[in-house]
């Protein structure tokens, strides 16, 4: 049986088989597959659970469709930000606002938003912002179909000694030489195809709101782009695609696929990454976030006689722990309460597992991840959140409202909230009763606030804009 690990054990397991192996100077073309496949194998050897549904072949279809249209008819532009679709949540008078870059399009001038179809349920959103848009799924579709009929054919050793290197702690078959090669020959297809289109283009800057973005890294390379690259979530130096410090390696090695910036939320992570090597590098400055700028505009509405408001947001991971917490927490709470549900808009899609066990009860709401209201708006009118280990918890201390870590599977990766008294930490039904009734958590402040979300993020990633 194959252990599951944690996120830091995995982290350092890693780095361990990274300088036993010399993983990172393997290469091809010049470039590392080690560094493309890092994340995959990272999330495999903690065994999370996460189930990603299958995106229905009609909604790709049209997506590749448009995508065709939208590449035939290229506009220039000074820079390009690219996102998903998923990405529009916050709801507006005249469309959907992407929550990573709205205030940077609507503030700067010569933007252009590239995205992808990634997630069911956003089809049909029109974005709020009215300038250039690019659909580039078919960008993902044509680079996954070239690998498959034209994969990169030499080198085959490289692959073969990476998958004999991580063979003996994942499943049998897990990442096996044909799916590296593959997974490596999509980016390289990927990278030629992205570099067309940022030379038709014209950029000079390239913002990503994910640390996936290999293929597009490659090709603002080529064409002399500065490349940023934001946080997206709880990315700590543990993360599979946060590369440690090593001797054996160098920041400005261009096949190992570093973005020339990390833009992060806050101080707080410029910190903790300090001793990777971005960090050392000084490639790590914080910026804020977008969708954090424009929450902290909307004031919480003040309310007369209610129930106690508890979010919980899910995130598809221990669901049925999960469900037997809050079962338990609504057995002995003896607070007036409403408990609303916000499920995850990609990894928990289902509302049957948690209306099966609360359809009958009225304290609860279940609401899905693509439904309005968004997740944010709940926020905001929530009392207290609860989740494991989501970004929502540093969301909500961005917003100074209380937070709860629930102790289940990969809670030690927000661990840190609660050693700095900065969120509860619960194990079971009661002792969220408790923390409930007793409102035992620590008051939040300001500067607790902007030590994980740096105010003026606008103003801030103006100064990263590459100017002509």
């Amino acid at each position: 049986m194959i252990k599951a690990f944690s996120e830091i054990k995995a982290a350092r397991l890693l780095a361990d088989i990274e300088q036993k192996f010399g993983l990172f100077q393997l290469r091809v073309y010049g470039y590392s597959p080690w560094r493309l496949i890092r994340f995959p194998v990272g999330v495999a050897l903690q065994n999370l659970a996460f189930q990603v549904p299958r995106l229905s072949k009609i909604a790709l279809f049209c997506s590749c469709v448009r995508s065709l249209c939208n590449l035939l008819w290229l506009p220039r532009a000074r820079y390009v930000v690219k996102s998903f679709s998923s990405a529009l949540r916050l709801r507006s008078a005249i469309g959907y606002e992407d929550i990573y870059f709205e205030d940077l399009l609507q503030s700067l001038s010569g933007g252009l938003r590239m995205y992808s179809l990634n997630a069911g349920g956003y089809e049909g959103r029109k974005a709020s912002w009215r300038g250039p848009q690019v659909d580039v799924t078919l960008v993902l579709v044509v680079g996954s179909l070239m690998a498959r009929l034209f994969p990169v054919r030499s080198e085959n050793h490289i692959f073969e000694q990476i998958s004999r290197a991580i063979a003996g702690y994942l499943p049998e078959g897990e990442f096996p030489p044909a799916r590296i090669r593959r997974m490596f020959s999509s980016f390289w297809w990927q990278s030629k195809l992205y570099c067309w289109i940022l030379r038709r283009i014209g950029v000079s800057t390239v913002l990503v709101a994910d640390t996936g973005e290999r293929a597009l890294l490659k090709a603002a390379r080529n064409l002399n782009c500065h490349f940023v690259e934001l946080q997206h979530g709880v990315f700590t130096p543990s993360h599979p695609d946060s590369i440690p410090y090593a001797e054996t390696i160098d920041a400005s090695d261009v096949g190992l696929l570093l973005p020339d910036l990390i833009a992060t939320y806050g101080r707080y992570w410029v910190g903790i990454h300090s001793p990777t090597l971005l960090g050392r590098a000084g490639r790590v400055m914080s910026v804020g976030a977008s969708f954090m700028e424009r929450l902290r505009l909307k004031k919480k509405e003040s309310v007369g006689e209610r129930n106690f408001q508890l979010l919980v947001t899910t995130q598809g991971l221990a669901r049925t722990e999960l469900i037997k917490v809050l079962r338990e927490f609504l057995e002995v709470c003896a607070v007036p309460v409403d408990l609303t549900i916000k499920l995850h808009p990609t990894y928990d899609v289902s509302l049957e597992p948690y209306l099966e066990v609360f359809g009958q009860d009225d304290r609860v709401k279940v609401i899905s991840g693509r439904d309005n209201p968004h997740t944010y708006s709940l926020l905001l009118g929530a009392d207290l959140h609860l989740s494991i280990s989501s970004t929502c918890h540093y969301d909500s201390i961005g917003l100074m409202i209380p937070t709860v870590v629930l102790a289940l599977p990969s809670y030690e990766i927000v661990i840190n909230l609660v050693q700095a008294g900065e969120a509860c930490l619960v194990h079971n039904g009661s002792e969220l009763a408790k923390v409930v009734a007793l409102k035992a958590w620590k008051e939040l402040n300001p500067d607790m606030a902007n030590k994980y979300y740096r105010p003026g993020f606008v103003s801030n990633i103006l100064e990263l804009i590459k100017q002509e």
